[in-house]
């Protein structure tokens, strides 16, 4: 066996109970901690505040971070979680360039231009936190899980699977609408999983991640109560159309030829999707 098959075999692997206890924890650990540090209302009033953004959005996020990041140090999979060896054609960057003209379309500068400019920075903070919490979780530790049981297109669909999934806790708010939601995030899982592909690491996701966060919630800047937004049902006609391109394209995503087998630990066990 080669010096890459002997590290890959005696890293620490995570097991699925292990994922569900760490994606339940993730998700409600900070949860708890801020009903403690935080006051109710300041949670329920979005982005209405600098203070009730931090309540809200920020400081959860950041718990997140803070777990993952203790699970990513003990696992030792700093390395495996950031960097991508597995390759895609040029055309792919189709992808995240259309992503991010969307993002530039949507976002309401009108709306961000009344409220104060601390506000705007704490919302943009608030949403790249959100954005390296849940690819740090589902781009990278959930992939990495599942690429460790399963050829790698099963590995992507039950990340983009648990990525949808944990959209359900919408209903709570939205009801039967957080069904579409978690559709619209499944398909999102699968294009941000091609994010990473083309930009060999998980800094791309994270940007398309955040921008696209941006740009969908600037409406509802300065408001408990956000106004209702045109910018979903333009990502959902975004989504169809890469969808369709996609699939046309699906057998001309991956070069050919082995993903670079040095890149990461255990990559030449794993052909390319």
């Amino acid at each position: 066996m080669t010096e890459t098959g002997d590290r890959a075999d005696r890293r620490r692997r995570l097991g699925w109970a292990g994922l569900i206890v760490l994606i339940l924890g993730w998700f409600l650990l900070p949860q708890i901690v801020g009903l403690f540090v935080f006051d109710l209302d300041d949670m329920d009033d979005g982005y209405a505040t600098v203070r009730s953004t931090i309540a809200s959005d920020l400081g959860m996020d950041v718990g997140g971070i803070l777990i993952l990041a203790l699970v990513v140090w003990r696992l030792g999979w700093w390395r495996l979680v950031w960097y991508e060896a597995r390759r895609v054609r040029p055309w792919v960057a189709v992808v995240p360039v259309s992503l991010l003209v969307y993002c530039v379309l949507v976002t309401d500068y009108g709306q961000l231009a009344e409220v104060p400019g601390s506000l705007v920075v704490v919302f943009g903070l608030a949403m790249v936190s959100t954005a390296v919490s849940e690819e740090l979780l589902f781009r990278g530790v959930a992939l990495q899980t599942m690429r460790d049981r399963y050829r790698e297109g099963w590995a992507v669909f039950w990340s983009c699977f648990l990525f949808g999934a944990i959209h359900l806790v919408n209903a709570v708010v939205v009801g039967g609408a957080a069904l579409g939601q978690v559709l619209i995030a499944f398909v999102s899982g699968y294009l941000l999983y091609l994010c990473l592909r083309v930009g060999r690491g998980l800094w791309l996701p994270i940007v398309v991640h955040a921008a696209i966060d941006f740009a969908q919630f600037s409406s509802g800047v300065g408001y408990a109560e956000p106004p209702l937004s045109d910018a979903l049902a333009y990502e959902a006609l975004l989504l169809l159309v890469l969808g369709g391109v996609l699939l046309a394209g699906r057998r001309r995503i991956s070069p050919r030829g082995p993903a670079d087998p040095t890149a990461v630990a255990g990559a030449d066990e794993i052909s390319p999707g």
